[in-house]
């Protein structure tokens, strides 16, 4: 996750006997990826189809404000067009087809 997101939002410190799911990668950009999605107006809809970074394959969700953002730090345009690059320089498997729209 870039930093701009992590600095954005706040999760709740470990506690003894819960799991903490703000330690995966996944479960974060998701919960990041759904309050953009009720700031963006989504109101009781909320979008979890998970997409793959097309050059790292980590998890990317709709934002709700014309792109997706992904683990690794990427955007993804609606249009496909890319709003800040993968993180990671080595790919890590397929992208899974056109999964960007």
């Amino acid at each position: 996750m870039n930093e701009d997101t992590e600095s954005a939002f706040r999760f709740a410190p470990d506690a003894d006997g819960s799991t903490n799911m703000a330690h995966d990668q996944a479960s974060t950009i998701l919960a990041v990826c759904v309050v953009h999605q009720q700031n963006a107006g989504f109101k009781n809809y909320i979008d979890l189809r998970r997409v793959e970074c097309p050059s790292c394959s980590a998890a990317g969700f709709n934002t709700g404000w014309g792109y997706w953002l992904f683990a690794c730090g990427a955007e993804i345009l609606s249009d496909g067009e890319v709003g800040a690059g993968c993180q990671h320089t080595q790919p890590s498997g397929p992208s899974g087809g056109d999964q960007h729209e």
